[in-house]
């Protein structure tokens, strides 16, 4: 579905963007029309063909996506593509954004070199180790979280949103950044929302009832996040284990 955005004016001088040819500029424009309120839309060419240029038979869609690999993020989950705008919320002002439904993209490498500017599966994986991390990848990973967590509170107010970055909570994310199980955080934020007690705590508990999922609680350890992913919170646990909880945070 299509959405009204902001274009701005300095978009129409920008001397980056007048180099580029105009169905590449028609297309960027088009781009944040059909992107959702996270800046992540779908990318199979004959789609956005039909989405942005319905009228004109000699359009190489496959062409454009390359000459916008500095500025989109084109990934592919399950075989399907998918595109992210990059810088999105530095340029939208959303009121009430809504929770994406397409998967959150990896953290973003140059596909300058990419025909297609398609994130291979392993990519990051060949690129990272444990103790070496890139901070290109790292930096916009780490915004994305947040985007989504932010956006995640949004749609629950109970739990509380990330004002600020400190330097204790960047060490953490950094952490879990090096396991694969927690770069899906998508995962973990719809495994939260099957499991009651995450976003209600423990209302039989005398004194953790008001105890709620917290993302400090969820980048703390390798263990938290885990077994959110393995749904140890289906049931309430018990008035012992809620305290064990609390300890952690």
């Amino acid at each position: 579905m299509a959405r009204k955005r902001i274009i701005d004016p300095e978009f129409w001088s920008d001397e980056e963007i007048g180099k580029w040819s105009f169905p590449t500029r028609l297309f960027y424009i088009g781009l944040w029309n059909f992107a959702d309120d996270q800046g992540r839309f779908k990318a199979a060419n004959a789609l956005l063909k039909a989405q942005i240029f319905p009228y004109d038979k000699k359009i190489d869609i496959g062409k454009l996506k390359k000459e916008l690999n500095h500025k989109i993020q084109w990934y592919e989950v399950n075989n399907l593509q998918y595109g992210f705008i990059r810088n999105f919320n530095k340029h939208q002002r959303i009121d009430k954004p809504s929770n994406s439904k397409l998967p959150i993209p990896p953290p973003f490498v140059d596909n300058s070199a990419n025909p297609q500017g398609i994130l291979p599966p392993n990519i990051i994986e060949d690129k990272l180790s444990k103790d070496n991390i890139s901070k290109p990848l790292y930096v916009d990973w780490e915004k994305s979280t947040l985007i989504n967590w932010n956006s995640f509170c949004d749609k629950y107010p109970i739990l509380s949103k990330i004002k600020e970055l400190s330097e204790k909570r960047r060490g953490h994310l950094k952490n879990r950044f090096a396991k694969d199980s927690f770069k899906e955080f998508g995962k973990i934020l719809e495994a939260i929302e099957k499991q009651p007690f995450l976003l209600k705590g423990n209302p039989e508990s005398s004194t953790h009832k008001n105890w709620r999922v917290s993302f400090d609680w969820l980048i703390e350890n390798d263990t938290n996040y885990l077994k959110v992913l393995e749904y140890k919170y289906k049931s309430i646990p018990k008035e012992e284990d809620t305290i064990k909880i609390r300890k952690q945070l």
